[in-house]
């Protein structure tokens, strides 16, 4: 699904992590764990698109996450076949209700 090639990170002008190699296959869980400042948020980024990978490949079902990124129809299909679940609750719950809460992702899909 995930397949990551000698990908560096930097976060404001300081290398975070560099010739990380990770690949994620479909259906599988992943869990990041570490220290503060290891990288976690940041790889999280870069695998969500918000960022983009200072070099190396980041590619998604084989092919470059930027291609997915490009158009509307692609960017809505990636997203579409992406969970998040954030390790503090109230960082990933924006609604007043478990309904509009749940709701949230098909309406952003139409």
């Amino acid at each position: 699904m995930f397949q990551l090639k000698q990908v560096a990170c930097a976060y404001e002008q300081k290398k975070v992590f560099t010739g990380l190699d990770l690949e994620i296959r479909q259906g599988q869980y992943v869990m990041l764990m570490g220290e503060n400042g290891t990288g976690k948020s940041s790889l999280i980024s870069l695998l969500t698109g918000f960022k983009q990978e200072e070099s190396g490949r980041i590619l998604f079902l084989g092919k470059d996450l930027k291609e997915w990124l490009k158009d509307k129809r692609q960017k809505r299909d990636f997203y579409s076949r992406l969970g998040i679940l954030f390790q503090d609750v109230d960082s990933q719950l924006f609604n007043s209700t478990v309904y509009d809460e749940i709701a949230f992702g098909p309406r952003q899909l139409g």
